[in-house]
């Protein structure tokens, strides 16, 4: 009966090892959870009811932004500012978040 109502394609209910691995996998601690995965298996967000509940379909399928569209288009270095894609290309990238004033950031 509820299955009827839902628009989507769903796990059989009588695979309880299937549901309690992605429920593992995907730390769900309760329900309603909405998770959106792309085609390539990978999470897009684990948040789906709250975006769904905040954004609606118009930020659909809620991805996060990249490092780019956070950052902006370029870097600052000793020698200037660089091209953020230039910066980046090929490579893995750290942020490190710290401040003059934090003694432990100072070592």
């Amino acid at each position: 009966e509820y299955f009827g109502t839902m628009p989507w394609t769903a796990l059989p209910y009588v695979n309880r090892s299937a549901k309690a691995e992605l429920s593992k996998a995907f730390s769900v601690t309760g329900i309603p959870c909405l998770v959106l995965i792309d085609e390539n298996g990978r999470v897009i967000t684990k948040k789906g009811v709250q975006a769904v509940m905040t954004g609606g379909q118009k930020e659909f399928p809620w991805r996060p932004k990249t490092a780019q569209q956070l950052m902006g288009p370029t870097l600052v270095t000793k020698s200037g500012e660089v091209p953020l894609a230039e910066a980046i290309a090929g490579k893995t990238i750290a942020l490190y978040f710290s401040a003059h004033w934090c003694p432990p950031c100072r070592r």
